[in-house]
């Protein structure tokens, strides 16, 4: 099991990742799962812990035809969460786990009042037939530190250029703390909410210094293979940056 490549790149699978070439024939085990499998009998049921929400699941079969499971969890809580991991059951009919599942989220931390998206692809077709729900839940601690760094994203521009959706803007640390290991994602929904597609946002540095200002830009491919959605919404991701103490 694996994270799938990012929709909108206009590259095959192939080019994107060496674990699992786009020829590669199934048996036909795999073909009978995959043909007799309807994916949108599954049942999706998130499991809400203390302090995170899981919400806005979705799955379909991409165009090699994996199962994808999609979602957001949100921090409802006061307190920053850290060493997040996004877990998978897949049970049958009479509620027996056939398989289990665990992803690292996409980023660090998960800031109070937040959401972070997670994007799975599962490729265990011969169990695909056999699923009959997906228990969705998540693993974490709780980070008890406040950090003083704060990125804001603000989107100045977007249209089409061929076939391209473009979008830019400008990301802006107007905390009081140096951040690292910044990320800005974008996640894209359906009418329904539910998540279709994430994509991450092109950035020259990871690091910011306080008031530092650098533009980001986005670029999806508008071809037949792309889910369908209606909105989008930005997110960045950071964490403060270690200060060294002076030397007398």
């Amino acid at each position: 099991m694996k994270m799938a490549p990012e929709p909108g790149t206009g590259k095959s699978k192939e080019s994107l990742t060496d674990e699992s070439p786009a020829n590669t024939l199934a048996s036909p085990s795999e073909k009978d799962a995959i043909y007799f499998f309807d994916y949108s009998s599954v049942k999706i049921e998130p499991t809400q812990s203390i302090d995170l929400l899981i919400k806005n699941c979705n799955i379909y079969m991409d165009i090699y035809g994996d199962m994808i499971v999609l979602g957001e969890i949100e921090n409802f809580s006061s307190a920053w969460k850290t060493n997040i991991e996004i877990t998978f059951n897949f049970n049958d009919t009479s509620g027996r786990e056939i398989d289990f599942v665990k992803i690292p989220a996409i980023a660090s931390y998960l800031q109070p009042g937040s959401r972070m998206p997670f994007y799975l692809a599962y490729t265990a077709r011969s169990n695909y037939i056999n699923i009959s729900s997906i228990k969705i839940g998540t693993n974490f601690k709780n980070y008890n530190k406040s950090p003083k760094g704060l990125p804001i994203v603000a989107e100045e521009k977007k249209g089409f250029i061929n076939k391209i959706f473009n979008v830019s803007g400008k990301v802006t640390n107007i905390g009081e703390n140096s951040i690292e290991d910044l990320k800005i994602f974008c996640t894209f929904y359906n009418l329904k909410n539910q998540v279709v597609f994430l994509k991450k946002c092109f950035i020259k540095d990871d690091s910011m210094d306080p008031l530092d200002q650098q533009d980001f830009g986005l670029e999806v491919l508008m071809d037949e293979y792309l889910p369908e959605f209606t909105h989008y919404r930005f997110g960045a991701f950071f964490r403060d940056s270690l200060k060294i103490p002076a030397q007398e």
